[in-house]
This record gives C-alpha cells, sequence and structure tokens, in this order.
C-alpha cells in the first residue's frame, strides 16, 4: 500500500517533490550532470523513427525537458533533490495538474558532475547508471575509462597501460608527443577465452581537456565489447536550467547501421 500511495503521489503532481522532502526529511543533494542516451532498437524496418527521448525531471526551481539524443552527450543540467533522480513523461491534465509517468530512475551517488547514461535495449527496457566525471578529481588533460562491459579490459593510452576490471574506473594522463594534438590508444578485452581487440587508434586529444571512454557489451553481439568516446567540455559555473524542445521523428527507413555501445549484463 505504501509503494502505491508512492507512485500516485508521484504521478499527480509538480507540488510531491517538495512535499516528500518535508514530510519524510529527505536529503537533497546538488549535482551537475550530462545525459548520454544509447538505443538499442533495430530501425531497420522502420518507417520513421525518432532519434532520441524526451526526459522530464523536477529539481528545486521547476520541472525541465531533456531532449537526450541517441549516442550523444546532452548539455549539463543542474538537479538538486533525493540522490535518486527521477525522469518521467507528462500526460493529461488531472484537477489542473499533469499527470506523470516515470520512464527511469537513476542512483547519482556522491554529488558533482555526472552522466547519466540511459540505455533502452532491444526489447523495450530502460536502464540507467550514473558515471562520475567531477573537475575535483577529473583533472584537465587527463582521459577517464569507465568499463560498464562484463569483461576486464587491458587498456594503453600513450605509454601508460593499465587492467580494467568489468565495472571499473582508470585514470590516464594525456600527453601527445610531437606538436599534433592526438595520443595513441589501444584497449582489449578478453572473454574469457581468449584477448580481442576493442579499440585501437590514434585519438584527438587538444590540450586542457578532458576526454571520456566507454565501453559496453554490444547489443548485437553481448559477448563482444564496443567503445564509445566523448569530449567533455567545460561550462559556465552560474548557468540556469533551460528546457530542450522535444526530438522530432525522422521519416527514414532508420539511422545508419553502425555499431552502437550497449550497457551489457546488468546495465
Amino acid at each position: 500500500m505504501k509503494f502505491l500511495c508512492s507512485v500516485v503521489l508521484f504521478l499527480l503532481g509538480s507540488s510531491w517533490f517538495l512535499s516528500a522532502q518535508s514530510n519524510q526529511e529527505i536529503e537533497l543533494k546538488q549535482y551537475v550532470f550530462r545525459v548520454l542516451f544509447i538505443d538499442d532498437t533495430d530501425y531497420s524496418r522502420a518507417e520513421s523513427y525518432t532519434p532520441g527521448i524526451p526526459l522530464k525531471f523536477a529539481t528545486d526551481s521547476g520541472v525541465f525537458q531533456i531532449a537526450a539524443m541517441n549516442n550523444s552527450l546532452s548539455r549539463p543540467f543542474r538537479y538538486v533533490g533525493p540522490e535518486t533522480i527521477v525522469f518521467f513523461e507528462e500526460g493529461p491534465m488531472v484537477e489542473g495538474v499533469p499527470v506523470r509517468t516515470p520512464i527511469v530512475s537513476c542512483r547519482m551517488g556522491q554529488t558533482g558532475d555526472k552522466i547519466v547514461i540511459i540505455r533502452k535495449t532491444q526489447n523495450g527496457k530502460i536502464l540507467s547508471h550514473a558515471v562520475h566525471v567531477d573537475g575535483a578529481d577529473f583533472k584537465r588533460n587527463q582521459i577517464r575509462l569507465f568499463n560498464l562491459s562484463s569483461q576486464p579490459l587491458r587498456a594503453k593510452v600513450g605509454d601508460a597501460v593499465k587492467d580494467v576490471a568489468k565495472r571499473q574506473v582508470a585514470d590516464f594522463s594525456a600527453k601527445p608527443k610531437g606538436t599534433r594534438p592526438v595520443i595513441g590508444m589501444a584497449i582489449a578485452a578478453y572473454d574469457g577465452e581468449k584477448p580481442y581487440m576493442v579499440a585501437k587508434k590514434k585519438m584527438v586529444f587538444k590540450p586542457n581537456s578532458r576526454k571520456v571512454l566507454l565501453t559496453y557489451n554490444s547489443p548485437r553481439n553481448p559477448n563482444q565489447v564496443v567503445m564509445s568516446e566523448f569530449l567533455l567540455t567545460d561550462y559556465d559555473k552560474d548557468f540556469e536550467n533551460k528546457s530542450d524542445d522535444k526530438p522530432g521523428r525522422i521519416d527514414t527507413v532508420g539511422p545508419d547501421d553502425h555499431e552502437i555501445a550497449s550497457g551489457g549484463e546488468g546495465f
């Protein structure tokens, strides 16, 4: 009964966000987060598709909408609230208040800057995971590798080589050699029988920047790990939240058939 009441309270309005905190003395935490949306859906036979997902969330300053586009980082948003953030969509009005339907929730962990990874699986299930990218410990001229796959990795960035267990993180100093802003990178995984190469390339890395590498089990072959990389840009510390427009549908046969990283087992 308590669970049902909580769901009803959430669905029935924006006032729940503050009243629940007051009544239950929920600790408020502060975050700045970006969303990375990963869609495993096969659109090859679709007449149209939406290359993203609209996600609304409630914070101390109101309700805001994020247009989370597939395989891209959103701009930053500020969140003040309980440690677990709830993303939802708003439906018809009930007594002047829009009905909220939860899409997915995500436990944010320690305060600071986050990337919230939202993954839509091939069967339509939506999963989430937050990774920490705060500048207090993720400095400029660093590359941070998040191994969200179910396999152990060996990674080489520049001259540094590190073993990265599944669900673990490794930081690398990025010092391009010569005048070109590139650095060598190679990642290998072990599938339980043999090692194989996940990625090997000369990676562009400009001085004083930060880059995130994310490794996942492939949606098309769960026994294989794939990688995505993202430049983590700076933001104005005094920025205010602004809602994005809702992503529109595209009338094509679907996106290009390229490898999209997914969370794999447990994500």
